[in-house]
């Protein structure tokens, strides 16, 4: 059959792309070009309301695996796992699960041309899926997706990969209920092996014969005369984009200048030379939380408080203690009586750290019910006040 007849068909049932290296069409089947592959590492849960563990501590493994398919040199797509369990902000291990799609975009390949040979690709990821959390509770929801995907070629089929890949969930993906209208992150990076199924190379066909086997000569100049208006078009565009960037530098100018006076209202709040911004101050507002009926302080918080009690020392700055208990145990006295136990014991360790006594502020506001999880409301706050 000839090539004029078979093309098409080719054309319409396979993925294809122009590779720089060869300048020809590379083609592939519907069983071409898949691979799956493995990887193990570390991941990081970020949630609302902030953890006051370390980052160390907060990590824990974390398993990926995937297959996918590669359309072109340049794209292709993959439906992955990813599970084991995070620690939510209260240190305690939540399993989960996310199943997702992702468009995998290969940029050496796309910018470079297509090398069989080539030892490293570099291809960014975005995609979507559905993710579950199984705690004590349970949370399913829409997850987004997206990272870089490494691999390293060893041979034709075997390459270490190294992803970098974060997902986006339900703000309450940790089973936490939160006020915060943001998403619930998980990141992650695993190192691993992909292995590549045969056939694992691309099918050519040179541009030159593609032109002869399937246009006609009035075709061809029509095609010639496509080609000439598209390079004016985008030279056209060129133009257009140098403008834009001229632009552009000229707003990144002024950002700089704008940074850098920004830099020197900061250096007169540090020298004393110039008024705390009554935002900062807020976003200094430390909490202090107890087990239910405990006015007991934890150690970790002495760390905590040091840094803001100097602050408070050289800015001239007294700090007000607020003792809450919650509202669903216990009477109004006795919540009463515990909040401001719990306020006193925290007073007590701002004046460990250096804090006078007379710059000392200590309230109680008895049973709240600021957040529906109980455990926020059995709280101290010390915020800094003229």
């Amino acid at each position: 059959m000839k090539l004029k007849t078979v093309l098409p068909f080719l054309l319409l049932s396979s993925s294809a792309t122009v590779s720089a290296e060869t300048k020809a069409i590379l083609l592939n089947r519907l069983k071409d070009n898949w691979f799956i592959g493995a990887g193990f590492g570390v991941q990081e849960f970020a949630g609302n309301p902030k953890s006051d563990l370390s980052f160390s501590e907060m990590m824990t493994p974390a398993v990926n695996v995937y297959v996918g398919k590669w359309l072109t040199p340049g794209s292709g797509l993959r439906l992955g796992y990813n599970g084991a369990t995070f620690k939510d902000n209260q240190g305690d291990d939540v399993p989960y699960f996310n199943i997702h799609g992702d468009y995998i975009w290969n940029i050496h390949n796309t910018f470079f041309g297509y090398k069989p040979m080539r030892i490293w690709n570099f291809s960014p990821y975005v995609g979507a899926g559905w993710a579950a959390s199984r705690g004590d509770n349970t949370n399913d929801g829409f997850s987004i997706n997206f990272g870089l995907y490494n691999t390293f070629r060893f041979t034709d089929a075997v390459s270490g990969t190294l992803d970098l890949g974060g997902m986006l969930a339900d703000k309450e993906f940790d089973l936490q209920i939160s006020d915060d209208y943001s998403f619930d992150k998980i990141f992650m990076a695993s190192v691993g092996v992909s292995y590549k199924f045969k056939k694992r190379d691309w099918d050519t066909t040179a541009v030159k014969d593609l032109n002869v086997a399937l246009l006609s000569d009035e075709e061809y100049a029509k095609k010639m005369a496509a080609d000439s208006a598209t390079a004016a078009a985008q030279q056209a565009q060129e133009e257009e984009r140098a403008r834009l960037s001229s632009q552009l530098n000229e707003c990144l100018k002024k950002q700089t200048d704008l940074m850098s006076e920004l830099n020197e209202e900061k250096k007169k709040v540090a020298e004393g030379l110039g008024e705390v911004p009554d935002l900062q101050l807020r976003l200094m507002t430390k909490m202090v939380f107890f087990t239910s009926a405990s006015s007991s302080v934890a150690n970790k918080y002495m760390v905590d408080m040091k840094p803001l009690v100097e602050f408070a020392k050289k800015k001239g700055y007294r700090l007000k203690v607020t003792g809450y208990a919650d509202n669903a145990t216990g009477t109004a006295a006795f919540n009463k009586a515990l909040s401001l136990q719990r306020a006193n014991a925290v007073a007590s360790l701002l004046e460990k750290l250096g804090m006078a006594k007379s710059d000392l502020i200590v309230e109680s506001a008895g049973g709240t019910l600021i957040a529906n999880d109980m455990r926020y409301n059995r709280r101290v706050s010390v915020e800094l006040v003229k």
